[in-house]
């Protein structure tokens, strides 16, 4: 027999003896009258009330989605890549130690060089199975990251006093300058993201940030004003009418 929500007659008159938030539905027969309490969006019937349903157990950590050998696999080539990346970085690092390569420019390509490197290193571990260690693990990779977009920016700075003859030589920006303004803005921009988004850090399955919270916002914002604005030095220096710059006083023999 088909449901009849509401019946103007039989027990359904006036919902019946239905609890909030349950439809009463007129299911009587030609023996007795009978009725059925359905309860609405999206709650659960319990005794004789409807409620929110409990949430749903958790799914274990780390992701059960993959077969064991294909998440071999995917964790092989990982780190293989992290690896390789940590060697050449590795690479990199030493021979700026070794040729004493110090002037601002390769100062600026050296602390990004570092951050990468630890910025891999920090995806190396596996640490699903701790919510706190991937918690601050996801913590590290943002701040990493974000300071080499900062020290990109930081290149741009170099690259536009040198093209735009602003000054003659060695950029704007000091080696202690360009170091504290390229961590100070990552350390800001952590800072900021960690006040408000600290629970978002560290996945259910992965150490990284959780892009569906506001903290995709903390991450690509700071990012993507860095870049434009990096872009816009760049394309402001290739664009730079050596007659119309002046140098900056004092700024000669740096």
């Amino acid at each position: 027999m088909p449901l009849i929500p509401n019946s103007l007659l039989g027990p359904c008159k006036d919902n019946g003896p239905c609890p909030a938030g349950a439809q009463c539905y007129d299911r009587s027969d030609t023996l007795r009258p009978k009725y059925e309490c359905i309860c609405q969006m999206g709650m659960v019937m319990e005794g004789n009330r409807c409620i929110s349903p409990p949430p749903s157990t958790p799914t274990p950590r780390p992701v059960p989605s993959l077969s064991p050998a294909i998440k071999d696999t995917v964790t092989a080539l990982t780190r293989t890549a992290s690896f390789v990346l940590i060697g050449f970085v590795t690479a990199t690092l030493v021979l700026f130690a070794v040729l004493k390569i110090m002037d601002p420019g390769r100062f600026i390509h050296m602390n990004i060089e570092i951050a990468l490197l630890l910025a891999h290193i920090c995806l190396l571990p596996t640490l699903q199975h701790s919510e706190t260690a991937c918690r601050n693990i996801s913590i590290f990779i943002h701040f990493f990251y974000t300071a080499v977009f900062a020290f990109f920016l930081m290149e741009g700075i170099h690259m536009y006093s040198l093209v735009s003859r602003v000054v003659p030589r060695n950029g704007m920006l000091s080696n202690m300058g360009s170091f504290m303004a390229g961590w100070g803005i990552a350390i800001t921009v952590i800072t900021f993201t960690v006040s408000f988004e600290y629970e978002n850090y560290g996945g259910d399955y992965h150490c990284c940030l959780q892009m569906d919270t506001g903290l995709m916002y903390g991450e690509y914002i700071p990012v993507v004003i860095l870049s434009i604005i990096t872009f816009m030095l760049i394309e402001a220096g290739s664009n730079v009418d050596d007659d119309t710059m002046t140098k900056l006083s004092g700024m000669g023999g740096r």
